[in-house]
């Protein structure tokens, strides 16, 4: 049985290393209830905003070297807060025959699927 290579990537926006290790600690887990075989791991503390992250450089690069068949993150919101960039994002991961995996089960590949997935997210903070 080939297992697909899944690359973990976590990120917070803070310098919290508690945070930063109970994520990538629970993304593993989760790589493994799924099956799949851990290509590598990125963790990083920076914005959401900027997508200049050297964590993201560092998965781009696994992801044209052809070591990455899935991208599994927390939530959408780890990978980025920039709509328009995360869209560019899952766009460039499509072109390389990479799925971005949600912990939650989740596969956004399109705009709408990132804006239905984003607001399901924030449903979940927000109190009235």
């Amino acid at each position: 049985m080939n297992r697909k290579g899944a690359w973990i990537y976590c990120r917070t926006a803070y310098p919290d290393a508690v945070s930063l290790e109970v994520q990538e600690r629970y993304m593993i887990d989760y790589a493994s209830a799924q099956g799949f075989s851990i290509a590598g791991v990125t963790s990083e503390h920076g914005s959401g905003l900027d997508f200049s992250r050297n964590g993201i450089k560092a998965v781009s690069r696994a992801v044209e070297e052809g070591k990455v068949d899935v991208l599994l993150i927390k939530d959408l919101l780890r990978l980025g807060r920039d709509l328009e960039d995360v869209d560019v994002y899952l766009h460039w991961l499509q072109k390389h025959n990479v799925t971005l995996i949600c912990a939650d089960g989740t596969i956004p590949q399109t705009y709408t699927d990132m804006l239905r997935h984003l607001i399901a997210e924030l449903g979940h903070t927000l109190t009235i």
